[in-house]
Order: C-alpha cells, then sequence, then structure tokens
C-alpha cells in the first residue's frame, strides 16, 4: 500500500488477489517490485517468477536504498518528493532519518 512516496509508472498492487492475477496481467511487460527495505517484494517477484512471469524483479535495496540515494520519487499527489515511509522505527534506521515521513505528516 502506498502511503508516502512511490517510484513514478509504478502500480500499488497490494489490493490484487492472487500472484497469478498479476503474473497473467503484467505478462510481456517487466515488472520491478519493491518494498520498504526487500523483503516482501524479493517474495512477491519470486513468487511471480514461480508463476510463469519470464521478466520479473526485484529493486535492490528496495524503497529506502533508492531514497537514501536521492533517486526520484513522487508523493501520492504526484508532486517530486524526497521523503519515503519508515515502515517502523526499527526497520526505519535503514532510512535516513531526514527522508523520514509519516503517513499523517505533510
Amino acid at each position: 500500500m502506498l502511503f508516502v512516496c512511490h517510484l513514478k509508472s509504478c502500480y500499488d498492487f497490494s489490493a490484487q488477489k492472487t500472484i497469478l492475477d498479476l503474473a497473467s496481467q503484467y505478462e510481456g511487460r517487466t515488472v520491478i517490485c519493491y518494498c520498504s527495505i526487500g523483503y516482501r517484494s524479493s517474495h512477491c517477484a519470486e513468487l511471480m517468477t514461480k508463476a510463469g512471469h519470464s521478466d520479473c524483479w526485484n529493486l535492490s535495496g528496495s524503497i529506502f536504498s533508492w531514497a537514501n540515494q536521492g533517486k526520484p520519487m513522487i508523493d501520492l499527489d504526484g508532486l517530486q518528493t524526497d521523503k519515503a515511509h519508515p515502515y517502523s522505527k526499527t526497520w526505519g534506521t535503514l532510512l535516513n532519518p531526514s527522508l523520514h515521513q509519516w503517513p499523517d505528516q505533510k
């Protein structure tokens, strides 16, 4: 679920029913999965590959690494941002503190 930011041209598929649905819906297109730190997205990419999707990848380091490197992200209004949801206080230690933004902050 997208709380604070995302990569341009991404699709939030957290509400999709099954990995098989995703694999067939995006067959023939490159799919790059990402989450906060990479655990959930690597699992999703693995399941999609096992389901037959031939061009599915996990974004190494996921959104935290992307944000820490200053790469482009957009907020929920479609505007450029450098802020990312830290997921939790524990996992947020992997994200530069100046980049933290919780969903209730603007």
